[in-house]
């Protein structure tokens, strides 16, 4: 029993110090992931460099611009509400009519450089000017200072109501006196649309004046 006591004793005292430790497999099954920074400036410089049609572009909900332009003519209506319950603004003036709630978008047709970038919801949301419809609200901001700065022209072409249409449109971005303006027109035209005998020709015009006093003042 004396000699089995010491050989257990030395069986249990392995000697590990020259040992390879394992090796850290950690950053291997977690390798790092990069972190890309991106300003604000750097962004509206390369969308302003694109020149790629806004059908590709990820703009408005796909299902409310199709259930608005492609459906609404087949009485189509989102979760059943009727356009009355829909508002639209411009500049957070109210454009519904007064007696069937409905809003007339041929009244800014053919604006497309200064309407292109909505902020629209949908359902029972609240705007930062008033308070939202039930099915939603689209609110247009065209006020000159908040127009992109910058000269566009363009030329489409189409085979629906009318064959072709011209756009220019100049805005002047705040000056030093803090002033702002902008113009938009556009003509579309068509001796014959998709409908044989149809003729289409249609003048649109925008103008605005902005005066910046300061920060919290604008008019």
């Amino acid at each position: 029993m004396a000699l089995i006591g010491p050989l257990l004793s030395v069986l249990g005292q392995e000697d590990t110090t020259g040992l390879v430790p394992p090796a850290d497999t950690t950053a291997a099954e977690n390798p790092t992931t990069p972190i890309y920074t991106i300003t604000a400036d750097d962004l509206d410089s390369e969308l302003g460099s694109q020149d790629i049609s806004g059908i590709l572009q990820s703009s408005r909900d796909l299902f409310t611009s199709t259930a608005a332009f492609n459906w609404g003519s087949a009485r189509f209506r989102i979760r059943g509400y009727d356009s009355e319950n829909t508002w639209v603004s411009i500049n957070g003036l109210l454009m519904n009519d007064l007696e069937s709630g409905w809003s007339s978008w041929s009244q800014w047709g053919g604006l497309n450089d200064v309407t292109r970038y909505p902020v629209i919801r949908t359902g029972i949301n609240p705007s930062r000017l008033y308070f939202g419809g039930i099915g939603g609200f689209t609110d247009m901001d065209l006020r000159a200072g908040s127009l992109r700065k910058g000269l566009r022209g363009s030329f489409a072409v189409s085979n629906r109501a009318y064959n072709n249409r011209v756009m220019l449109t100049w805005t002047s971005g705040y000056n030093k006196n803090g002033w702002a303006f902008s113009l938009s027109g556009s003509r579309r035209w068509a001796n014959e649309g998709y409908v044989e005998g149809t003729f289409f020709d249609a003048y649109s015009y925008f103008g605005s004046a902005e005066k910046r006093f300061h920060e919290g003042h604008r008019l």
